[in-house]
């Protein structure tokens, strides 16, 4: 009988043993991740924060805008924001209907994310030779800094009071206080002994103007509005029913945007060659500043009475006697000691007169009022049952509107060429007057 070798066994059993211990690590054992072996061995998982630490992603949290329709095609924007501040912007979508807008929008978004991110607003300028791309995303990135509220609230475990701007003894002299009543708190990493961020009433808002008619489209104005001023103007709608209006609308409403911001007012003169456009666009604005309210009505937790302009005593020798009530009360911060800021019979004010039917079509003459002083006037409707009639209140109107200006009352002459439509101006003017009081 043949003998085994003792070594030949040896080798057998190291084999097997080998092989047994290789099968039992290929097996996964039940329940458990990778994440959840690196816990089992006392390591927390990658990229894990501690619960509610509110740790922020990098980059911070990002904000989606609402998509802006533009003549060539929607346009939106993406923010990222890290403490209250904007650090990125992005155009998720262009305009790309053909070569020629995808090549504007490659040029000119870059330069609008940069603007965006400098200005940390929708304060920023159109870019050259992109003004519906520029449009369509500052109305996009407008609404992304809606939804994000306002920038600058930062977030943090104490809370401390934030005042308004200006509210108070602290307002300016000028004529913009801020909210008086430090009502909005913002929130610090503090005990609340520092003032957190405040946005009060000199807070930054959008002011969407009503839409208004004219031959060629409408016209809508939106105003950007911090403090008390108008700090950016835009169109969200221009005429556009023919290559020739938007031609007219692309060259007109960047200075028509400009004036609006420099007038502090709507009361700015029409761009040459664009007068429908440029008039919409006045009564879109006006509307828009009608809602925005009167510049300088600070609100507070504090009343102070604060005279009419002209009122009692200090009525100026002229011809505009304030009431004397003195019963226009500004509201401030303070206990009543100061004076608030009031509108009074100073402020300015925008008088629409009555419609005046002439043999062509309908005049109507809108005034603006400013200190018992005719500071403006423009005709919102006139006559345009034809396309003679049109032209002859396009050259008459403005004429007119100067001629009103410069009178401070409706004794005006007729312009040579359009009687009717002159006459029309007058009764509709003196009218506005007559509602004015003066």
């Amino acid at each position: 009988m043949k003998r085994k070798h003792p070594l030949r066994r040896t080798m057998i059993a190291v084999a097997g043993t080998a092989s047994a211990v290789a099968l039992l690590l290929t097996l996964k054992q039940p329940g458990t991740t990778v994440a959840g072996a690196a816990s089992q061995a006392g390591a927390p998982p990658a990229n894990s924060a501690p619960a509610g630490s509110g740790a922020v992603p990098a980059g911070g949290a990002t904000v989606l805008g609402d998509e802006a329709d533009t003549q060539f095609g929607p346009v939106q924007v993406e923010l990222t924001l890290s403490g209250g501040r904007i650090t990125g912007a992005r155009a998720v979508k262009v305009p790309s209907t053909d070569a020629n807008s995808r090549k504007i929008a490659e040029s000119s978004v870059p330069q609008l994310n940069q603007a965006a991110v400098d200005a940390q607003s929708a304060d920023i300028d159109t870019v050259s030779g992109a003004t519906y791309t520029s449009q369509g995303y500052i109305r996009s990135l407008q609404s992304a800094l809606d939804k994000a509220g306002a920038a600058g609230a930062g977030e943090g475990t104490g809370q401390g009071s934030a005042p308004g701007a200006g509210s108070g003894a602290d307002a300016p002299d000028g004529d913009v206080p801020g909210d008086g009543s430090g009502d909005v708190s913002g929130e610090g990493s503090g005990d609340g002994s520092d003032p957190g961020q405040g946005s009060g009433s000199g807070a930054t808002e959008s002011v969407l103007g009503d839409v208004a008619g004219t031959q060629y489209g409408d016209v809508q104005v939106r105003l950007t509005v911090s403090g008390g001023r108008i700090t950016g103007a835009e169109a969200v709608k221009t005429p556009g029913s023919d290559a020739n209006s938007r031609k007219i609308a692309a060259g007109a409403v960047p200075k028509l945007n400009q004036a609006a911001v420099a007038a502090q007012s709507a009361d700015i003169d029409t761009v040459s060659g664009a007068t429908y456009t440029s008039q919409g666009y006045i009564r879109s604005l006006q509307s828009a500043l009608d809602k925005a309210g009167p510049a300088g009505a600070g609100e507070g937790t504090g009343q102070g009475s604060a005279p009419g302009a002209g009122s009692g005593a200090d009525a100026p020798d002229g011809d505009v006697p304030g009431d004397g009530s003195g019963d226009v009360s500004g509201e401030g911060s303070g206990d009543g000691s100061d004076p608030g800021q009031g509108s009074g019979s100073g402020a300015t004010e925008s008088v629409l007169g009555d419609v005046a039917g002439t043999q062509y079509g309908d005049v109507q003459v809108r005034l603006t009022v400013s200190g018992g002083r005719i500071t403006g006037a423009e005709a919102v409707k006139t006559p345009g049952s034809d396309a003679n009639s049109r032209k002859i209140a396009a050259g008459a109107v403005p004429k007119l509107n100067q001629a009103a200006v410069a009178a401070q009352s409706a004794d005006i002459d007729t312009v040579s060429g359009a009687t009717y439509t002159s006459q029309g101006y007058i009764r509709s003017l003196q009218s506005a007057l007559d509602k004015a009081g003066l």
